[in-house]
């Protein structure tokens, strides 16, 4: 990091901070960004957890921050292009060596997720984490953690819980991802992506090049585009594109625990009743051929 760009006064980090103002310390007294426009472009996730077992760092807080620039104009006087990320570290809001469970967590974590693809990581000889990120899309990341003991006298402190620290890195990642939705889709889903523009080409193709103008106008109509018109290709084309690609997005916005939530539709038809004379049809009826 550049050390041009970085302040550490310790009498401001101190007990008048609560540990929801970890961006406003990155921002005011990390990054020094004096044009608060610039800031504002910035993209901020956060997350906290906190330690509830009793026998066991009772009354610890985790905290942490990420920030991303997407592109160098986002950037005041951080270094851009920048493939790695050094890892701020803060114990009671002093900055501090990063601990060993810390790191392993930061190494284990799914990245991919969240459209990070997390190359390696080492810890320094002054104990600060670096993660070295592949083919990274944005022109920057930072990442702050911060560690709060609460009451806890000296001799009770302990090396963080790995459980509360990951709790919290996943929150963070997910607030990121929810609070700009469609900048930080998973890789999987980058990849899925690709093959958008080629199937919703294919499909407006047949649906274009069908002979049947009922047939035509219904798919218009389920696409929301209006029906009793001629419809270019071309609509049909980005009319599925857009659905398709905001579809993805939803899916990928998902946790993977949640499968009670319906999956979403290309098209806006409405679900068959329970009744509907169409659930009563024999399978023979599936390998229906349209007659394009």
């Amino acid at each position: 990091m550049d050390s041009t760009c970085i302040l550490f006064n310790s009498g401001m980090m101190n007990s008048s901070y609560c540990c929801s103002d970890i961006l406003d310390i990155i921002s005011k007294f990390i990054l020094l960004l004096s044009d608060s426009h610039v800031r504002d472009r910035l993209k901020a996730g956060t997350g906290s957890a906190k330690n509830s077992d009793r026998r066991r760092d009772k009354g610890l807080l985790v905290e942490i921050a990420i920030m991303v620039a997407h592109t160098a104009s986002d950037l005041s006087c951080w270094m851009v292009n920048c493939s790695s990320t050094q890892v701020l570290h803060f114990q009671d809001f002093i900055p501090c060596p990063i601990s060993q469970s810390s790191f392993n967590v930061l190494m284990s974590m799914d990245w991919q997720s969240f459209g990070f693809k997390l190359k390696g990581g080492f810890m320094d000889d002054e104990g600060n984490a670096v993660l070295e990120w592949d083919n990274l899309t944005f022109a920057r990341v930072d990442i702050a953690i911060h560690t709060y003991h609460g009451i806890l006298q000296e001799w009770q402190r302990s090396e963080p819980d790995k459980y509360v620290v990951r709790k919290a890195l996943k929150l963070a990642l997910h607030n990121l991802k929810a609070d700009h939705a469609g900048e930080f889709i998973s890789c999987h889903g980058k990849k899925i992506l690709e093959y958008v523009p080629d199937l919703a080409q294919s499909i407006a193709g047949l649906i274009s090049s069908s002979n049947d103008r009922e047939f035509r106008d219904e798919c218009a109509a389920l696409l929301g585009l209006g029906s009793g018109q001629d419809v270019s290709e071309g609509a049909v084309r980005s009319c599925i594109s857009d659905k398709m690609a905001r579809i993805i997005e939803m899916g990928d916005g998902k946790e993977k625990a949640d499968d009670s939530a319906p999956p979403p539709y290309l098209f806006e038809c409405e679900k068959l009743d329970e009744d509907s004379p169409l659930l009563d049809e024999e399978d023979g009826d599936e390998d229906m051929i349209f007659d394009f």
